[in-house]
């Protein structure tokens, strides 16, 4: 079962989104919450600079929690 995210909540992405430049492990902030029964949310993801950012609606399943201490990287592969 998926994550179920509250709005402002730190996220992860578990899978690459290469159409949006986007690889797994990005950091995006929910800032909508579109559905809770099906698990979908509009995901903010920052830009190279502090004048863009990306909106996407994502899935549940795409996202992981983000944990500051580290424990929340989405596979094993990925290196700091």
């Amino acid at each position: 079962m998926a994550h179920a995210f509250t709005l402002y909540e730190c996220c992860q992405l578990k899978v690459d989104l290469p159409q949006h430049g986007l690889r797994v492990g990005a950091r995006g902030t929910i800032v909508y919450v579109l559905s809770e029964s099906a698990g979908a949310y509009m995901v903010e993801f920052p830009g190279a600079d502090v004048y863009s950012s990306q909106v996407l609606d994502l899935s549940a399943v795409d996202l992981i929690p983000f944990d500051p201490n580290g424990s929340s990287a989405p596979r094993e592969d990925m290196q700091p």
